[in-house]
């Protein structure tokens, strides 16, 4: 992973007037781009966006540096900022990738004041590759005098009230080498706003979990057992905190045999995995589905002949380090003529130049059984489609079927979670 950093000001909405927001801050944006483009992480971009970028280059890996170069451009602004806040979901964005470096990340008092004057969200993702023995804890700073480890974030939520960080939207992701070698997926620890973190230790609102067993051929899931506790921190008791804070944050953590053991007797779940890897999460509103879900099931399910098509999606180039499309599993089967494949680049649009780079291209890997291939076509159709006009309803429908989704199956997956997902981001 090479190492880079940086902040952007963004604007999103389904419709954004591009023009007049250029007009008004005096400023061209970093990149601007309207709802149905071509995205980086999606086949299309769900809204508008109007972005500005840190005028420091992405080599500068300290991100209080971005923040202080850029805050004073939008505080220069406030009106015209605090007015895009009120009529569009605004954002100010840290991103950072680490790899030989052992990051910060720090506001100071008057730094959140001031975000919280101009009414727009903080939103933090940062990455970090565990190759190079980084610590296992990620520093946030927050206008305190002693910093916040991700770890104890919750504990110390509350003393974020009254600095302006308990007025949603404030969200921190990141992405952590395993507690103490352990292998703890690369997704966000953290992905709802900070003021409702209390929600890990204090309302018992996360207390469903999952063992997963993982067949070593296909890397997929071939068996899980759900179960529930009466505290969080009865899975430190097992795996230790600094693993426990990681999974009740939301990530997938790998255990060790006698640590599977420990999990079947504390709990009393019926699990023998024998020799299989073994992984554990949180639950999420997936597994309350009457069915199982493709998604970490796709190659066993195709070579069972029982899905037709599944498509993955990343960016182009590829990230380094970071496997997105998993061709190594499923490309010896191509020459065989087990799969079909076929592959597309949706190219970033001039607009996307930002600090003199190209950002990142959307290329998308498909794979059918032979005689399932038409579904391809039909399925790179419905993504042409769907970039010109918007995604809706019925195109979640068509492609839960292309995808091998039974009709049932797509009624169930539209009524608890699309319609649900869309009101939410309505309401929003």
């Amino acid at each position: 992973m090479s190492e880079s950093a940086y902040a952007y000001f963004r604007v999103v909405a389904d419709d954004l007037p591009l023009d007049e927001i250029t007009s008004r801050m005096g400023l061209a944006p970093s990149e601007s781009w309207h709802k149905g483009d071509p995205g980086v992480y999606n086949p299309s971009r769900p809204n508008a966006g109007w972005c500005l970028f840190s005028p420091l280059p992405r080599t500068e890996l300290v991100l209080s540096r971005h923040i202080k170069a850029l805050l004073p451009l939008l505080e220069a602004r406030a009106l015209v900022v605090r007015e895009l806040s009120q009529r569009f979901e605004t954002w100010f964005v840290c991103v950072g990738y680490y790899a030989h470096s052992s990051p910060g990340l720090g506001f100071s008092a008057q730094e959140i004041r001031s975000l919280a004057a101009l009414g727009v969200g903080l939103d933090c993702d940062l990455y970090i590759d565990p190759e190079y023995g980084l610590p296992s804890a990620l520093t946030l700073h927050v206008g305190h005098t002693s910093p916040i480890g991700v770890g104890g974030l919750t504990s110390r939520c509350n003393g974020l009230r009254g600095s302006g960080l308990d007025q949603p939207p404030y969200r921190l992701r990141v992405w952590l080498p395993a507690p103490g070698g352990r292998r703890v997926a690369r997704r966000p620890l953290i992905g709802r706003s900070l003021a409702g973190l209390d929600m890990i230790t204090g309302d018992g609102s996360i207390r469903r979990f999952v063992l997963e067993a993982i067949d070593p051929q296909t890397e997929c899931v071939s068996m899980e057992v759900k179960f529930e506790i009466t505290e969080p921190s009865e899975i430190g008791d097992l795996i230790g905190p600094d693993a426990a804070a990681a999974v009740l944050e939301g990530a997938d953590c790998d255990l060790e045999p006698e640590e599977v053991g420990k999990f079947r007797t504390r709990f009393n779940v019926a699990f023998e995995p024998g020799d299989l890897a073994v992984r554990l999460r949180t639950a999420s509103h997936l597994d309350d589905l009457p069915y199982q879900v493709h998604t970490g099931r796709e190659l066993a399910l195709m070579l069972k002949g029982t899905k037709p098509l599944t498509a993955f999606w990343g960016a182009y180039p590829s990230i380094p380090d970071r496997e997105e499309i998993p061709e190594r599993l499923f490309d010896p089967y191509v020459p065989a003529g087990r799969f079909v494949k076929r592959e597309r680049v949706f190219e970033a649009r001039p607009s996307g130049v930002a600090g003199g780079e190209l950002r990142h291209a959307t290329r998308i890997v498909l794979y059918a059984l032979p005689q399932e291939a038409w579904r391809i076509d039909a399925y790179l159709l419905l993504q042409d489609t769907a970039a010109k006009s918007g995604w809706n309803e019925r195109f979640e429908r068509m492609q839960g079927s292309l995808l091998g989704y039974e009709e049932w199956q797509n009624d169930i997956f539209i009524e608890r979670c699309y319609r649900p997902a869309v009101r939410s981001r309505r309401a929003s």
